[in-house]
């Protein structure tokens, strides 16, 4: 389907797919950008858990090309010095209830498991790559 072909609009998942692929892009760049400004607008909209619950819902539904974006971007916020500095401010935001700290924490285990995982067995090449994310998810799984 063509853009032409939808009347000038763009697809639901192909919004989607986009929108995957804009995070890791923005996350590589983090440095290069006012990063501290932008990880405040990432914890108070509550980007990084509406993006790992999208990504768990959807891994299945989404191009496998996508959910490698957003592993991939992930892995460049957790390589983010400013980002290693402020993490727990993603959990204990006051944008976040208590209930939704649990499910952040518990959706970190989940993408782990789930998605990171399945992802570094299918293609060990890429691990070096999705080193970060695995290194934060471990800190994160120790309560670091």
């Amino acid at each position: 389907t063509t853009v032409a072909q939808t009347g000038g609009r763009i697809s639901r998942k192909n919004q989607e797919v986009f929108v995957l692929y804009y995070v890791h892009c923005l996350c590589a760049f983090l440095d290069k950008l006012n990063g501290q400004q932008i990880l405040s607008k990432m914890c108070d909209g509550k980007t990084i858990p509406m993006l790992l619950q999208h990504v768990l819902d959807n891994r299945t539904a989404l191009p496998a090309e996508a959910v490698r974006e957003a592993i991939f971007g992930l892995s460049a916020l957790a390589e983010n010095e400013d980002f290693q500095t402020r993490s727990q401010e993603f959990f204990n935001a006051p944008v976040l209830s208590a209930e939704e700290r649990q499910v952040v924490l518990a959706n970190f285990a989940r993408l782990e498991t789930e998605v990171v995982r399945p992802f570094v067995d299918e293609t060990p090449d890429l691990r070096p790559a999705v080193r970060p994310l695995l290194d934060f998810l471990n800190r994160v799984k120790r309560g670091k």
